[in-house]
C-alpha cells in the first residue's frame, strides 16, 4: 500500500468512527475497524467483493459487520465487538472469505491479527 492509500484508510477510519460514535448512545469503546486486503496468488489486489463475502471472527466468535467499504485497493470493515470485557487482554481477529463468485483463483486475506481490549478504569 502506498503512503497515500494508508492516509486515506486512516482518514476514513476516523470519519467512520465519528459517525458510529454520533449514532450511538453508549461510547463506541467496542468498535473495531479492520483494514483488509484480498490478494490473488501473484499478490494482485482483488476488488469488487461485498460485505456478504466476508466473515469476521473475534476470539473464534462470529461478529456482525456494521460498516463495510471498498477503500482503494482494499476494504474497511467495522464491527462492534460482542466481548464487552475491559480486561486489557489480546483479542484475536480472523477475517475469512465466504460465498465467493465462481471462477476466482485461491485468494488470501491480509488484515490485522488482533488488538488489546481497553483496560478497566
Amino acid at each position: 500500500m502506498t503512503l497515500r492509500q494508508h492516509l486515506t484508510v486512516l482518514a476514513s477510519t476516523i470519519l467512520l468512527s465519528s459517525v458510529v460514535l454520533i449514532g450511538t448512545q453508549t461510547p463506541a469503546a467496542n468498535l473495531v475497524s479492520v483494514s483488509v486486503d484480498v490478494l490473488e496468488p501473484k499478490d494482485r489486489t482483488v476488488i469488487g467483493l461485498t460485505k456478504q463475502n466476508f466473515k469476521v471472527l473475534e476470539d473464534g466468535v462470529e461478529q456482525t459487520i456494521t460498516a463495510f467499504r471498498e477503500q482503494g485497493n482494499g476494504y474497511e470493515i467495522s464491527y462492534t465487538s460482542t466481548n464487552t470485557s475491559k480486561d486489557g487482554k489480546w483479542r484475536t481477529i480472523r477475517v475469512n472469505l465466504v460465498d465467493l463468485p465462481a471462477g476466482l483463483p485461491a485468494l488470501r486475506v491480509r488484515a490485522k491479527q488482533g488488538y488489546y481490549a481497553d483496560k478497566p478504569q
